[in-house]
C-alpha cells in the first residue's frame, strides 16, 4: 500500500509537527505497511500533505488533486515524516501512482540528507 493516502489523526501534536486529522501518502517497504494494515497491530511511515502549495521545498513533493483524491492540489511534507500506529489511519482517500511517488520518495531522501 505504498502511496495509499489516507486521512490520519495527527493528534496531539507538539509545536511546529503537523496535527489534525489530515491527509496523508503512506511510504516505506511494501510488505511491511500490507503486513501492519493486515494485522491492524504495527506503525506506518506517513508524509502529511497540505493544501498550501504556494512555495515548494526540494523536501517537499506536489501531488495534483486529480490523483490523490482531494479536491485541492497538496504538497507532500517529507520534512514532517514520521511513524504512526495504525489505529491512527482512517479512511483511505486515494492512491498515488507509481510515476508521481518518485517526487515524495525524493523529497524523503532530501530530507533525511540521502540524496
Amino acid at each position: 500500500m505504498k502511496g495509499a493516502v489516507y486521512w490520519v489523526d495527527l493528534t496531539p501534536h507538539v509545536g511546529a509537527e503537523a496535527g489534525k486529522v489530515r491527509p496523508a501518502v503512506i511510504v516505506g517497504v511494501a510488505g511491511v505497511i500490507r503486513a501492519a494494515i493486515k494485522r491492524g497491530y504495527g506503525v506506518v511511515t506517513v508524509v502529511p500533505l497540505t493544501k498550501n502549495t504556494e512555495h515548494v521545498w526540494p523536501f517537499q513533493a506536489v501531488l495534483p488533486a486529480t490523483i490523490t483524491g482531494l479536491p485541492h492540489d497538496s504538497k507532500a511534507q517529507a520534512e514532517q515524516l514520521r511513524a504512526v500506529d495504525v489505529g491512527r489511519l482512517r479512511d483511505q482517500i486515494g492512491m498515488v501512482p507509481a510515476e508521481h511517488m518518485g517526487a515524495v520518495d525524493e523529497a524523503v531522501l532530501v530530507h533525511l540528507g540521502l540524496d
